[in-house]
């Protein structure tokens, strides 16, 4: 499927499922260098990171513990108001790597790097499978990321389009 046509949208292939797991694997290489002796909490960001975290966890060869964290600023392809839910575990003391799907506007990683800054961990890295480039004010987040896109709407590999097209093994750019 190299394109694929949704209400007023035109999705052309962008990433292939190669692309995805090479990148993949070369960011699991290097978390596997920065934390071979340590045992990082991983919070993956729902729903969209599901699919990459998921990919990259199969790749990592230390021991690390598993945690979710829902926040939503979407509907459609509209953003609306943002929500994170509270954190309601102690990341004090920790390592903590947040797993992003997309950085947008820079918005939603902000507020959740806040949350868990304020519980005085010991580190906290984000990885992000794809960061736009509007994204504004985030410098003094320490972050890796897999593949920096222009600011179109982007689709498959876990983000989606009202809960559709998560699916997909490609990821897919609004054409329009």
């Amino acid at each position: 499927m190299e394109n694929i046509k949704y209400k007023n949208h035109n999705f052309k292939k962008y990433l292939t499922e190669n692309d995805l797991s090479q990148r993949t694997s070369e960011l699991a290489e290097i978390l596997n260098k920065l934390y071979k002796d340590k045992n990082p909490v991983i919070v993956g960001v729902l729903n969209g990171c599901v699919f990459f975290m998921m990919d990259l966890l199969k790749k990592c060869n230390f021991d690390y513990e598993i945690s979710f964290i829902s926040a939503k600023s979407y509907k459609g392809d509209k953003r609306g108001k943002l929500s994170v839910e509270e954190i309601d575990q102690s990341f004090k003391n920790r390592d903590i790597i947040i797993v992003e799907d997309i950085i947008d506007s820079g918005q939603t990683i902000k507020e959740i790097y806040h949350k868990f800054n304020d519980m005085n961990p010991l580190s906290i890295k984000v990885i992000t499978l794809l960061h736009k480039n509007i994204a504004k004010d985030i410098d003094m987040i320490d972050c890796l990321t897999a593949f920096n896109i222009e600011n179109n709407f982007v689709i498959g590999y876990g983000l989606d389009y009202n809960n559709l097209f998560r699916n997909l093994k490609d990821i897919y750019i609004d054409n329009e």
